[in-house]
């Protein structure tokens, strides 16, 4: 089948296969399913690998794409693993022990799909950029916030053992790591294909996934596998990415720069720099427990991003000056 037609089929038939899991009853059937449509990803970032290689362009740029999609494509088996062992855990040995083998192969998602982040923003053309770096640690640090506050603080104690606490702390530590990259990615790229928007899409699903999943603890809602359904999105939105035919220039290089600083950037900013503020105020206003040196030391750092940030631009105008 042509590679511009495959990426839609696959939504396709992914959709298809998201709806008849939502019909399935609770048991073996559903969660296999579950564990193929992930598989299907990973198989679809390994094809993906393989057609980088044969690309036009400079050898360096098709081999660090072909290894930064076969990083992900083994950040997708390691998930398809847990989501096995799970289905064993549950079905066959009918236990629901924590930490568990699931974890682990859980866990060794995010270093290897961080690691082919990390890799993509190495062989950017921009990715030292001084206005680029600033904008991505003003982005990290304004939403590690949030994380630490909903997520990381609550984990802290409860549990048996310093390896148990290890495990539950893996999870929003890791997500904030990706953030991370990911964050440093899109103000690194200025090539904007298909294959890039759909890959961005389904890591921004990935995190927003483990946020629903570490909030309710896995708990259906409203007796319903909802809280699957992102997860499910990611694994689609993903492997459509490595199927689409751009997904080889995903380090296509552009000969324009990208501007310096445009009004959806300084939107993003602005909101992201007032989170440590509204985090304080939210608090206070419903009466929770504040965070006063998590909130005190992000709106220090914050200003500190800021203020370089301003500093670079200036310098910026007077060299175009």
């Amino acid at each position: 089948m042509d590679r511009s037609r495959l990426w839609r089929v696959y939504l396709l038939g992914g959709g298809v296969a998201v709806g008849v899991f939502l019909l399935l009853p609770y048991g073996v059937p559903r969660d296999a399913l579950y564990a193929l449509i992930g598989l299907s990803s990973a198989v679809a970032a390994f094809t993906a690998a393989v057609h980088s290689g044969g690309v036009a362009g400079r050898w360096t740029i098709r081999r660090a794409t072909r290894r930064a999609w076969v990083l992900m494509g083994l950040g997708q088996l390691m998930a398809v693993c847990g989501d096995l062992m799970w289905l064993h855990y549950t079905h066959i040995a009918r236990t629901d022990p924590f930490p568990s083998l699931a974890d682990l192969f859980y866990l060794l998602e995010y270093p290897l799909v961080t690691a082919a982040l990390t890799l993509l923003v190495l062989n950017r053309r921009s990715h030292f950029d001084r206005e680029a770096l600033l904008d991505s640690a003003i982005l990290i640090v304004g939403l590690a916030l949030p994380y630490w506050v909903l997520l990381i603080q609550p984990s802290i104690g409860g549990y048996e053992s310093a390896f148990d606490q290890t495990v539950a702390l893996g999870y929003p530590v890791a997500d904030v790591a990706l953030l991370a990259v990911l964050m440093w990615l899109l103000n690194t790229s200025y090539t904007q294909t298909r294959a890039f928007r759909l890959l961005t899409a389904a890591l921004v699903m990935l995190l927003t996934a483990d946020v629903i999943f570490i909030v309710t603890e896995g708990e259906p809602i409203l007796d319903l596998p909802l809280g699957d359904l992102p997860f499910l999105g990611s694994y689609l939105l993903w492997g459509a990415a490595a199927l689409h035919p751009s997904a080889p220039d995903l380090l296509r290089a552009t000969p324009e720069a990208a501007p310096s600083l445009t009004p959806r950037r300084l939107l993003t900013l602005t909101a992201v720099v007032l989170l440590a503020p509204g985090t304080l105020i939210v608090q206070l206003a419903f009466g929770l427990e504040l965070d006063a040196w998590a909130v005190a030391v992000t709106s220090a750092v914050l200003f500190m991003l800021v203020v370089a940030r301003m500093a670079a631009m200036l310098r910026r105008m007077q060299e175009q000056a």
